[in-house]
């Protein structure tokens, strides 16, 4: 159970409309009766890295990376810091693209995103230390989807921010309200989040991964959506690194439709290695998105507003060689023994 600190209209709820430029009130209840509690987190790193958020490990400045797709929180020891963890039974998951790697269980003994204090967590313990840096603070892992289920996220990637909120009340509905265009929004399940996207007039589960440097697509849903071997050919060649490397192409799709919203020409990185599309960073960077955990809805809105920030190469799960200008990094994991690459971490 999460200790939050309840913040009221003035302080909370109108900080967060005001940041992310939303209306403070919606048609069926005033917002302020509705959020229960907010935290407002920056976004460290820069423009193109994976969201990456300021936390507390046992007493300890750190950070993580934020994506909804992972089913279990991953850390890396963090020596030089002081912030080690106790190692216990291995379990071994495979990655995104098919590869195994061992992991182990251990836990953390208090864990805070600003003023909301998570306590005591069980997490899982990759091998190695921490490598990245953002600040004084190393770049530990990534928060998993179990500690945010019953909360709501507004992640806005080109203002750098995320806002962590409880929504509800009576005459409260969909805390969609908050955004200027009351987007319908998408079911993303109860599981991993994904939706059903259109390319090219072809339906396609998608899942969301923010962590993910560009979206991306396996060959064979490429193919039955009519792209030939002979047009990939021609496109950029790319070289992920997940656990293990994945080739693919960077093929352009003349329409992709997400939730009533256009995007033409998008790039996606079509792959061999993978079994499962996913909506990553590239298009995170243009909208301000809303993981209405609680409800399993999925809302966002384009913007083409910018920070500008540099980016520092910061991702948790993958890098990306596009056009043969290698961007080297570690790869880690998403699903376990039994299920194929591309699923999602949701072993013991």
């Amino acid at each position: 159970m999460w200790t939050v600190r309840m913040i009221g209209w003035a302080s909370g709820c109108v900080a967060a409309c005001l940041f992310f430029r939303l209306p403070a009130a919606s048609a069926q209840a005033p917002a302020g009766a509705c959020i229960k509690g907010v935290e407002i987190l920056p976004l460290l790193g820069g423009e193109g890295d994976a969201p990456v958020i300021p936390v507390t490990i046992d007493g300890e400045r750190a950070a993580l990376y934020f994506s909804p797709v992972f089913s279990h929180t991953f850390l890396h020891d963090g020596k030089p810091d002081r912030l080690w963890f106790p190692r216990g039974g291995e379990l071994q998951l495979r990655g995104q693209d098919g590869s195994l790697t061992t992991v182990f269980h251990s836990r953390v003994d208090d864990l805070k995103f600003g003023n909301i204090d998570a306590g005591a967590h069980d997490i899982l313990l990759l091998d190695g230390d921490a490598r990245h840096r953002v600040g004084d603070r190393p770049v530990l892992g990534i928060v998993g989807r179990p500690l945010l289920t019953h909360v709501s996220v507004l992640l806005d990637v080109p203002h750098r921010r995320l806002a962590l909120f409880e929504w509800g009340g009576p005459g409260c509905g969909s805390p969609a309200a908050l955004f200027q265009s009351v987007p319908e929004g998408e079911n993303m399940g109860p599981d991993a989040p994904a939706l059903s996207v259109s390319i090219d007039g072809h339906a396609v589960r998608m899942r969301l991964d923010p962590d993910l440097s560009t979206s991306v697509l396996p060959t064979d849903v490429a193919h039955a959506i009519g792209v030939t071997d002979v047009a990939l050919e021609a496109d950029p060649r790319t070289r992920t690194k997940y656990v293990g490397v994945s080739l693919g192409r960077l093929h352009r799709f003349a329409a992709v439709d997400i939730g009533g919203a256009s995007f033409a020409n998008m790039t996606l990185n079509v792959q061999d290695r993978i079994d499962t599309g996913t909506l990553g960073g590239d298009f995170f960077r243009r909208v301000v998105a809303l993981f209405d955990f609680p409800r399993h809805r999925f809302y966002f809105e384009p913007t083409s507003d910018r920070a500008g920030t540099p980016s520092l190469g910061l991702h948790f799960d993958e890098t990306e060689d596009a056009s043969e200008d290698a961007r080297e990094a570690d790869g880690t994991l998403l699903a376990t023994r039994g299920r194929r690459g591309g699923g999602v971490a949701s072993g013991p």
